[in-house]
């Protein structure tokens, strides 16, 4: 009869393998980026439906929520949306959403609208800046009310969470703890929101959107909280007027993880002297 050698190696990997899956494994903490503190963008939408609503419509602008408008008097060609930091998130490589504080409010065509009011009535709010490494999509909620001369009206006069228009940054947002990043867009392209809520533009007149400015202010990284490896539960003091049973095989192990991985060790250790022993001893002379 032979036994082989290689029969005591293979018990004590396995052996081994059982105590490791029993032993605790540590995660890793999450990578940290820092928050966003404060900030602003300056978003012009588009200077071409800013021109009308200020030129052939005879229109008026308003702000509020705290948005204001650029420049602070005379010809309004922009807008700076002050960011809402604690619901914003970005992540260390910049990705993430930030949320805009901010409405704008669009007057165009008075007289021409129910009971001599204005034409052409549209709001935004709920502004977003969603960030994919270089990829932004701006986002807000509209409603228009009214139409154009010649009786054109919005498709989809409301919609929450629209696409106004897509864009590219300049370079990918770097979050720096303490401080202060800016940046910009090239031109953009309005989305499904934008052309339906500025009723004259499409795909094929005018889709595009002007490029717009972004300042961030960032405060200290924020570590996620890293998962903790599972412990042992200290056993609490006895009471003294109680008497407490031996522990015993019966009522199961009292043993900590390394007192049995210890056992186990000197279990393998045991087993590959026996077998070798063994194979010493059945090897033909």
């Amino acid at each position: 009869m032979r036994f082989s050698t290689s029969l005591a190696p293979v018990t004590a990997a396995a052996l081994a393998a059982s105590v490791l899956t029993v032993a605790p494994l540590a995660a890793t903490a999450a990578e940290s980026a820092p928050v966003v503190q404060s900030g602003s963008v300056n978003w012009p939408l588009k200077s071409s439906f800013l021109n009308y609503v200020q030129g052939f419509a005879r229109g008026e602008i308003n702000v509020s929520d705290g948005a204001t408008k650029t420049p602070a008097t005379g010809k309004t060609t922009g807008f700076d949306l002050p960011v809402n930091a604690a619901k914003s998130k970005l992540d260390a490589q910049g990705n993430g959403t930030i949320n805009l504080d901010g409405k704008i409010q669009f007057y165009g065509h008075n007289g021409l609208g129910p009971n001599r009011g204005w034409g052409l009535d549209l709001s935004y709010e709920d502004f977003k800046v969603q960030v994919d490494g270089k990829k932004v999509t701006f986002t807000a909620d509209y409603e228009v009310n009214g139409e154009l001369p010649g009786g054109k009206k919005a498709a989809v006069p409301k919609a929450d969470d629209a696409v106004i228009a897509v864009y590219e940054l300049e370079n990918p947002i770097t979050p720096v703890a303490g401080a202060e990043v800016t940046g910009k867009t090239k031109e953009g392209r309005l989305g499904k929101g934008g052309f339906d809520s500025l009723i004259s533009y499409s795909e094929t007149y005018k889709p595009e959107a002007d490029a717009f400015n972004y300042t961030l202010k960032f405060g200290e990284k924020q570590n996620s909280a890293p998962t903790s490896p599972a412990t042992t539960t200290a056993p609490k003091p006895s009471d003294p007027t109680t008497t407490q049973p031996a522990p015993t095989t019966e009522s199961g192990s009292s043993l900590s993880t390394g007192s049995i991985i210890g056992i186990v060790i000197a279990a393998i250790a045991l087993i590959g002297g026996g077998l070798f022993f063994a194979w010493q001893n059945f090897m033909p002379r």
